[in-house]
Parts: C-alpha cells; structure tokens; sequence
C-alpha cells in the first residue's frame, strides 16, 4: 500500500478535512492520480526532497540527479 494512503487513513481516524485527505492521499508519484492542487505539488515536491536528502545522506544518488 503506497504510504500516501496510509497516511491519508492516518489522517482521517484524526478527523482532518477531506480536503487534507486527498491532497495527502495522493501526492505520491506513483499514485494513480492527483487532485489538481497547489498543496499537492507541494506535498509531492516536499516528500521527494526529503527523499533526495536521505539518499545522499546514505551515499546514494538522489532523483534530482537522475
């Protein structure tokens, strides 16, 4: 299960909008689609840097580099 939608079910048990939930839901880059809203590409941009930054903190190379 993409960890959007465990998030987003996270989210829901405490009560957030539906609005939240969606956005959360499905920021990822693999999820099947995306609600058309600048806080899902800000979600998404913020989840893949913290990616990049723990990729190059383990030695790796980041998506950004790819």
């Amino acid at each position: 299960m993409a960890h959007g939608v465990v998030a987003g079910l996270v989210l829901h048990d405490l009560g957030f909008r539906p609005e939240v939930i969606s956005v959360v839901t499905t920021h990822a880059t693999d999820a099947p689609f995306h609600v058309p809203s600048i806080y899902g590409l800000l979600t998404n941009y913020a989840d893949m840097t913290a990616i990049d930054l723990t990729l190059l903190g383990a030695g790796g190379k980041p998506f950004y580099l790819r």
